[in-house]
Formats: structure tokens, C-alpha cells, sequence
């Protein structure tokens, strides 16, 4: 017998999910990182698309598709648990599991990039990327939130908030990665590059 709330959590499509938004994230996240890596190593980011935006579009079709046929799944065969759970999803939880997971984090990435002549622009692709890594995040706590909100107890459910230390440790995280971050940049030559200048033209000689 499965424990009351975390029944949403045993799905198959869960590490689906989770799966194909987090590679629609690292996609993002590399197109965004590109900068960062043109200013550290001296070289010349090109402004074509460099392939990350098609795996983004391609990875947002498959979490969007995987997270209705998931839903529509559970709401026909799911047990009672899981209907309750599916009770938040489209209740208390709707701003972050249909606003900012699935609009913002999938519909707005593809709507973005499926367009030929959106897609040509930077700043476009650049926000396409944003919005996917934010969608992610908020698939992770959709998930995380409605599992805790439907109590052992089986008694209906309540509006799940998250503990402040859960907060901390948040933070904690991005201390941690930002700190990686610098001591990789320290340690590799990155920042012993050379200022590229212009090379110096040679004349021939005139027959």
C-alpha cells in the first residue's frame, strides 16, 4: 500500500519529465554561459544558432507532451491518491504548475524558437533560454509541493508551504556553484588570456 501524496511521486513519467526539461535547461543554460566562455578564453562567440536552441525546442516539445499524456493518464487510471493529487495540480498549485511550468517554461521556449524569423534573434533566443531553465525549476517544485501537500493522513489536503531552511539550503546551493565557478576560473589559464590585437600586415615585395 503506497503512503497518502507520494503515490504522484512513483509515476515512470516523473524521471521523464524531469529528464526533458532539464535537458531543455542545459541547452539554455549553455547558450547562455556562451558569453561567459568568450570572455574567458579571448575567443569569438558566433551569433548563429550554434544547434543548443534545436535540442531546447526539441526537448520542451517532449516535457510538454510527456507532462499532458501524464496528467490525462492519471486522471483516467490513477487511484485516489493520485487524484488528489491531481485536484492541486489544477487548484491551489495552477499558477505554478500551468503558469509558470508549462506556459512560461514550455509553450513560450517553443513559441519562440518554432518561429523561423524569432528564432533568428539573439535577444530572443537568449530569453527562450531563461524561460526554459525558470520552467525546470518550477516543474521540480510543482512536483515537490503537491507530493507534501496531500498528507500521510489520507484527510483531503492543505496548501503546502515550504520550510525557510529548505530556503537556506537553496541559497546555500548557488553559494556553492558560484563558488566552483570562481575556483575553476582560478585555476585554469582562462584568466591568464591575452588580449588578441590585430595582426600585423605584411607587405610583399613589388615585382
Amino acid at each position: 500500500m503506497t503512503e497518502h501524496g507520494t503515490a504522484f511521486w512513483d509515476s515512470a513519467f516523473v524521471p521523464a519529465v524531469f529528464f526533458s526539461s532539464a535537458v531543455a535547461a542545459g541547452a539554455g543554460g549553455l547558450s547562455l554561459m556562451l558569453p561567459l566562455g568568450s570572455y574567458l578564453t579571448g575567443e569569438v562567440v558566433p551569433e548563429e544558432d550554434p544547434g543548443y536552441m534545436t535540442i531546447l525546442l526539441t526537448a520542451s516539445v517532449i516535457s510538454g507532451a510527456l507532462w499532458l499524456v501524464w496528467l490525462q493518464f492519471v486522471g483516467h487510471f490513477g487511484s485516489t491518491e493520485v487524484s488528489r493529487a491531481l485536484d492541486l495540480v489544477n487548484g491551489p498549485y495552477r499558477s505554478l504548475a500551468w503558469g509558470w511550468w508549462f506556459t512560461l517554461g514550455v509553450l513560450f521556449p517553443i513559441a519562440l524558437l518554432a518561429i523561423p524569423a524569432l528564432r533568428q534573434i539573439s535577444l530572443l533566443r537568449r530569453v527562450a533560454s531563461v524561460s526554459a531553465v525558470i520552467g525546470s525549476f518550477a516543474v521540480r517544485f510543482t512536483i515537490l509541493d503537491i507530493g507534501q501537500a496531500v498528507p500521510k493522513s489520507g484527510a483531503g489536503y492543505y496548501q503546502y508551504q515550504m520550510p525557510w531552511e529548505m530556503f537556506g539550503d537553496l541559497i546555500l546551493d548557488w553559494v556553492y556553484l558560484i563558488g566552483w565557478i570562481a575556483l575553476l576560473w582560478l585555476l585554469l589559464p582562462y584568466r591568464d588570456r591575452v588580449t588578441r590585437t590585430s595582426p600585423t600586415p605584411v607587405y610583399g615585395k613589388k615585382s
